[in-house]
């Protein structure tokens, strides 16, 4: 508006224009401003009196909705969505205040909302969500529901609930549960009593199951005056929820009358809110009532049997019209039985068992069979059979050391054992025996000692006594056992002359002496010495000492005797003389122990069952020696170094020589060192005597050596000084 010179001072009006805008909104007031554009020259003092406010009063309003939801327990993860919707805007927003209210759905199906709010924002219409969880379970039940109801709307402006509430609902998801009823089975019993079906709800429920109950008649009967059951009228059953199941009793007449086991059935009819499943079960009346039985041993063969010999025994045991069940135990009256054993039922009314008895004893046995029964069903009873038993057969083997020392105690084993079928283990004494030596050993025992008191070979054999239950045996054959007797001894003998030098003619006096230095007493031993060469008009003489004898008092020529005992101690002095023929270079004179062949004498040490004398011509030491030629494969000389000792120095002297068939072979050289003599030998090589070196030798050493033949004469082969 534009005020001129010619109308500033009349009265204006101004016209204020509201839209509608459909927002709802409240009472509010609006102020007017006015600016002045132009004014007429002069005129400067203008001025708008009182700026009016101006008051716009809305004329909109909104509704709320509040949408119904449901959803099934299987989706119980998936919340329950409530719709809240705003028909307009409102420039303030609205809050709303939301609560649960159970109805067929209580707390435990689903979770409560208390002072809940709903809000939707300034100028905003988009609807809202209210969630809510629904709680899952197992059981079988209505679908279910509850109320959500909205109250008490903040807002500026008009705004109402069009929708309070809305109902949720709960949709079940479960399957309908299984009716069944299973088989059931008693004693029949004497009197009166209770047989009790169980009818089975799997899984339970959350709502009522019923059922029509009826019982039939099957072996077991109800319609008599004897009934075995009292019948059960088709009658309706109901299974509350939350229950497993419920159980249908039939009172059941027992009595003492034997009879087969009988039966009825209880049958389900018009089942709701289940799944029928098994609608029909039996119900079994066990007979309790007593058959009476005999029992009968019906075979036991072989008869008779021997001891430890299984043997099996056949019972049966008959009833009235039942195979009886139950257990058969068998003895024989002497400590023998089997058992219990199960009876197999056959071809009714009997049943039979069988077992092996093993008799342990000889005679005649009285076999008893006992039956027990199973149960009250049938009675007991036993039944007899005679049967004999004889004694088991035997074996006896020996077997031992091949060779034992007279005298001492030798242990022989024995091998007594029963022969099949018999079995056991005999008891008594086995004797052991060979000619005058014997031993016996009580069972169970497997050895004995035995003391042989004279040499040579044995046989032993072995005999057992029966003990009434196992037959006698003897060993023979290869059953018995072979030994050789023999003596353990350390039988020696020395041989000298008391000299080592002889001239030609000389009486040569030789002291030959056997002694028997222990363990035992040595028999059938040989003393031999034959006469040497050079050694003529031989004569000899016997004494004896230390329990020893002489065979015969003396003899001449070669000593050559048996000594039919030589107790440990025995001294036998045998003197042999002779006279020297000719000029030998030498005499060596043997004797001798030998053993007999049949080795019932051993030796334990027979490096002293033969000595030689050796002597050498008288001039053996004179003018350096001599030089005798080899004339055996073997020879010796002992040198004496004590007879040397005076004629030696420290040179080399030439002291023995020994030729073969190649000349001279070995020269022997000794010589004086401080106190001791040294020997060197020189031997031939290449047809030249060659020097070895000194060797210090202590008492009197021996010059031995080894020939070979050569035609009629000989070789030096070795030699050696030590």
């Amino acid at each position: 508006m534009v005020l001129t010179q010619s109308n500033w001072d009349t009265p204006k009006t101004v016209t204020v224009e509201a839209w509608d805008d459909d927002v709802v909104e409240g009472t509010h007031t609006s102020s007017i401003n006015f600016d002045v554009f132009s004014v007429d020259s002069g005129y400067n003092n203008i001025s708008v009196a009182g700026v009016p406010n101006v008051t716009i009063t809305g004329n909109d309003s909104a509704t709320v909705s509040f949408n119904p939801a449901s959803v099934s327990q299987s989706e119980a993860s998936t919340p329950m969505a409530f719709t809240v919707t705003l028909s307009n805007p409102v420039a303030s927003g609205v809050s709303l205040s939301v609560n649960s209210t159970n109805g067929t759905a209580t707390a435990a199906d689903f979770t409560v909302i208390s002072g809940g709010t709903v809000n939707f924002s300034a100028n905003s219409t988009t609807p809202q969500t209210v969630n809510l969880t629904v709680n899952n379970d197992a059981l079988d039940e209505d679908d279910e529901s509850f109320a959500l109801t909205l109250s008490n709307p903040m807002a500026t402006g008009t705004v109402t609930i069009e929708t309070a509430s809305a109902n949720g609902t709960i949709l079940d998801n479960e399957g309908l549960p299984t009716l069944s009823v299973a088989n059931v089975s008693q004693l029949e019993g004497n009197a009166s009593n209770l047989l009790t079906f169980r009818v089975n709800l799997n899984p339970v429920s959350g709502r009522s199951v019923s059922f029509t109950r009826a019982t039939v008649a099957g072996t077991a009967v109800s319609t008599f005056q004897n009934a075995d059951f009292v019948a059960l009228t088709a009658a309706p059953v109901t299974i509350m929820p939350g229950q497993t199941g419920v159980d249908i009793q039939v009172t059941i007449n027992g009595d003492t009358v034997f009879e087969d086991d009988e039966n009825f059935s209880l049958n389900l009819t018009a089942v709701d809110n289940a799944t029928p499943g098994s609608l029909s079960a039996t119900g079994t009346l066990e007979d309790d009532d007593q058959q009476s039985t005999t029992t009968t041993i019906t075979a036991d063969l072989p008869d008779p049997s021997v001891v430890g010999e299984p043997h099996p025994v056949t019972v049966e045991v008959r009833a009235q019209t039942l195979s009886p069940l139950g257990t058969v135990n068998i003895s024989d009256g002497a400590g023998a039985s089997c058992g219990p054993i199960t009876l197999t039922a056959g071809t009714a009314p009997t049943s039979t068992a069988s077992c092996n008895l093993t008799g342990t004893s000889a005679g005649n046995k009285n076999l008893t069979a006992m039956y027990t029964p199973a149960s009250a069903a049938f009675t007991a009873s036993s039944g007899a059979a005679a049967h004999t038993v004889n004694a088991a057969a035997t074996t006896l083997s020996l077997s031992g050391q091949s060779r034992v020392r007279i005298n001492q105690p030798a242990s022989f084993s024995f091998a007594l054992a029963v022969i099949a079928p018999g079995a056991g283990t005999p008891t008594g004494t086995v004797t052991l025996s060979s000619g005058a030596a014997s031993c016996s050993a009580t069972l169970p025992a497997t050895r004995c000692n035995l003391t042989f008191t004279t040499l040579g070979s044995r046989t032993l054999t072995a005999s057992y006594a029966s003990d009434g239950n196992f037959s006698s045996s003897s060993s023979s054959g290869a059953g018995t056992a072979q030994t050789l007797v023999y003596a353990l001894v350390d039988v020696s003998i020395s041989k000298t002359n008391g000299v080592g030098y002889f001239e030609p003619g000389d009486l040569l006096v030789y002291s030959v002496v056997v002694r028997n230095l222990g363990q035992d007493s040595a028999a059938n031993v040989r003393v031999l010495d034959i006469v040497p060469p050079g050694l003529v008009n031989a004569v000899w003489s016997c004494d004896a000492s230390g329990g020893g004898a002489c065979p015969v008092p003396g003899g001449a020529g070669n000593i050559d005797v048996g000594l039919a005992s030589t107790p440990v101690g025995t001294l036998l002095n045998f003197t042999m003389h002779g006279n020297v023929a000719g000029s030998p270079l030498k005499i060596a004179n043997t004797a001798s122990i030998e053993l007999p062949v049949d080795t019932t004498v051993e030796d334990s040490s027979q490096g002293n069952n033969s000595a030689t004398d050796t002597d050498l011509i008288d001039f053996t030491f004179r003018d350096g020696f001599e030089d005798p030629p080899i004339s055996a494969p073997a020879g010796s000389l002992r040198i004496p170094s004590l007879q040397l000792a005076g004629s030696l120095d420290d040179n080399a002297q030439l002291i023995y020589r020994l030729h073969d068939a190649q000349g001279e072979a070995l020269r022997l050289y000794a010589r004086l060192h401080g106190d001791h003599i040294q020997y060197a030998l020189a031997t031939r090589s290449n047809g030249v005597l060659r020097l070895g070196a000194w060797t210090p030798l202590p008492g009197e050493p021996t010059l031995s050596w080894t020939a070979r033949a050569w035609g009629t004469l000989w070789l030096l082969e070795s030699a050696q000084l030590r």
